[in-house]
């Protein structure tokens, strides 16, 4: 099964828990890192391919 197959199954998932205990607890991620992730992730998604390479770069750099 490919992902695009099983991600509604993920979805539906996640959003029953969502509903049921008010979200998806994240307990020892904190706020910063949470960000960080999450710019990376859009980036990743968005982005042209030498463009996401030349911000990938960039990010790693800043985590050392």
């Amino acid at each position: 099964m490919s992902s695009a197959e099983e991600s509604p199954a993920v979805t539906g998932t996640t959003s029953e828990e969502e509903e049921e205990k008010g979200g998806v607890p994240l307990p020892n991620v904190k706020a910063p890192a949470m960000s960080r992730v999450l710019e990376y992730l859009n980036m990743k998604h968005s982005a042209a391919a030498e463009e996401a390479r030349a911000f990938e770069k960039a990010f790693f750099e800043r985590t050392k």
